[in-house]
């Protein structure tokens, strides 16, 4: 763990609700990421390569979303 300073419980209190803000706002952003991924190969029929060089998302995590939306 990274002692570099000394932090009041208030700070790392609000650092700890910052990382919780933010990481509520990345799944909601990483669900609407999906469906659209989901949509553009299934429903509008372009490539994988063409989605990940549109989003700059990995090629195995395209993969991994499309298992996801297949079972849903």
């Amino acid at each position: 763990m990274y002692h570099g300073c000394m932090a009041t419980v208030d700070q790392q209190e609000a650092a700890r609700q910052a990382l919780r803000s933010w990481r509520r706002r990345s799944d909601a952003v990483a669900a609407d990421r999906d469906q659209l991924v989901v949509t553009a190969i299934a429903e509008a029929a372009l490539s994988k390569e063409e989605v990940h060089i549109l989003t700059r998302l990995g090629r195995t995590t395209i993969d991994r979303i499309m298992a996801k939306g297949s079972t849903e």
